[in-house]
């Protein structure tokens, strides 16, 4: 049988990779960057359904090493309503949920709306919304009692974009909910987003995508990712991710697979850490699967 990792280490991992200790509170930020290269509508509600009327998605982010019960996972699905309307509208619904350890957990349900209008020949701007309900739960332990504690949570995005890219802005957890699930109050921090990429056709068969994502917080406090991947001829996949902590993503993946009348979509990534830091030492794999035009 593996050994449990002792319980304050986990509570490193806790409050070094998700969360900023401020006050009597703890305020915690969604999961990190890491898990949502491939799913936008996560990070900003604007970019549901972006680019295809239909869609359901799924990703988890899991921590290798000594370390169990330690990983993330989100589901979504999604649709366009009155597709050649103007403007056109779409409703999708995101299951998310976080695991830190035994001990602690949390995890959201979201309805998502977006409405997109056309401007200049194709590019066009929109908004959208994330309203849904998050918990968080602690666990019992011998030396202490647990609890969960539920709030609303509302997260307003905007975007611009055409056919080969985009740049968003989303405003998440505006309203700032505070939970109890025990004596300590957990608070989840209003913060921005901002997602872009570029879609740049180097010949027929190839096509090098480079992202940029930033989170800010506070002026103190904020994490960025920059993203490389190289497309060959519609289908495979290959790419890169830097993170400010100092941490490499590697991933490769299939696109545009025709499967039972659906385009399908898998990635698989590792993340490689290096420095010094107590975070960088924590390894992740990931694995994302989509369908699209079912």
């Amino acid at each position: 049988m593996r050994k449990q990792p002792p319980v304050f280490l986990v509570l490193i991992f806790h409050l070094s990779g998700f969360s900023v200790v401020w006050a009597q509170s703890i305020e915690l930020l969604p999961v990190r960057f890491a898990l949502f290269p491939t799913h936008y509508p996560v990070l900003n509600p604007a970019l549901v359904n972006m680019k295809n009327p239909r869609s359901l998605a799924m990703g988890t982010q899991l921590t290798a090493g000594g370390f169990e019960s330690v990983y993330s996972f989100y589901l979504n699905g999604a649709l366009t309503i009155f597709p050649d309307g103007r403007p056109n509208q779409r409703l999708g619904i995101t299951v998310m949920g976080d695991w830190e350890g035994e001990l602690i957990s949390r995890s959201w349900l979201s309805l998502m709306y977006a409405i997109e209008i056309p401007v200049a020949g194709k590019v066009r701007i929109g908004s959208g919304a994330h309203i849904g309900l998050v918990n968080y739960m602690v666990q019992n332990t011998v030396a202490s009692p647990g609890g969960s504690d539920m709030a609303p949570v509302i997260s307003v995005g905007l975007k611009v974009r055409d056919d080969r890219g985009h740049i968003g802005f989303a405003f998440n957890q505006t309203n700032r909910p505070t939970l109890v699930p025990i004596e300590q109050p957990v608070r989840l921090n209003r913060h921005v987003n901002l997602t872009s990429d570029y879609n740049f056709q180097m010949s027929r068969m190839f096509v090098l995508t480079p992202a940029l994502w930033v989170r800010w917080l506070r002026d103190d406090y904020r994490e960025y990712t920059f993203s490389l991947e190289a497309m060959l001829d519609d289908i495979f996949s290959f790419q890169t991710l830097w993170f400010h902590q100092r941490n490499l993503t590697f991933g490769f993946g299939m696109k545009n697979i025709r499967f039972a009348k659906t385009n399908l979509r898998i990635q698989f990534s590792y993340t490689v850490p290096f420095g010094t830091e107590v975070f960088d030492q924590f390894k992740l794999y990931e694995a994302h699967i989509g369908l699209n035009d079912f």
